[in-house]
């Protein structure tokens, strides 16, 4: 079993639209029940089904039970339960909405730009009420995004050494489902978790 390189699998994961986490997923169930011994869900052709039919969405609930799992092994090496700091997850949050909201205001920019091209077709009052729901569709994102990043801070500050992982990584799926990125991009922590479990078991075998 070898580590693999977490930001060139979150490149991937984002290029294709979540569709190499899918891949990555697989494989890194593969590995957790190599080390466990047997699956905790779906694995497998399952796995693949379930989380395509879902919309990606049973991700989520792999993530909720494999963050657990994936501590509990850590634990049981002599590690704390989750390998990824805090600033890890509050950085991914930020990008995360950074990304959506400039997407959104990208496209409120086209619309905008849209709607002066045909402002002849349209009256004064019109063109004004068009302007401003989309300037509030803007402003809503910004807020929203701000909200989900303190609540990510209050978190990650919040996580005591001995925590499970839990918690921050089924959260952070959420967050990038609601700015509408995979959620597969959550597998980076759990993926810097299991590289280091994964170089702590080469490690103490190499001592017996």
């Amino acid at each position: 079993m070898e580590k693999r390189n977490t930001i060139m699998y979150l490149v991937l994961t984002f290029l294709t639209c979540g569709l190499f986490g899918i891949y990555w997923l697989y494989r890194m169930n593969e590995d957790l029940k190599r080390l466990r011994g047997e699956s905790a869900t779906a694995e497998g052709g399952r796995l693949v089904l379930y989380t395509i039919l879902s919309c990606g969405l049973y991700t989520v609930y792999w993530l909720y039970v494999n963050s657990d799992v994936l501590g509990q092994l850590r634990e049981e090496q002599g590690l704390e339960p989750d390998g990824a700091s805090k600033e890890s997850y509050i950085i991914s949050t930020i990008l995360a909405v950074v990304v959506s909201v400039g997407i959104g205001g990208l496209v409120t920019a086209v619309a905008g730009a849209l709607l002066l091209l045909v402002d002849n077709a349209m009256d004064e009052a019109e063109l004004v009420e068009a302007f401003s729901q989309l300037a509030g569709s803007s402003l809503s994102s910004l807020f929203w995004g701000i909200v989900i990043l303190l609540v990510m801070v209050a978190l990650a500050c919040r996580r005591k050494s001995g925590d499970s992982p839990r918690l921050l990584v089924v959260f952070s799926a959420i967050v990038f489902i609601m700015q509408c990125l995979p959620p597969f991009l959550s597998l980076g922590f759990m993926q810097k978790s299991l590289n280091g479990l994964i170089e702590q078991s080469t490690t103490r075998r190499g001592l017996d």
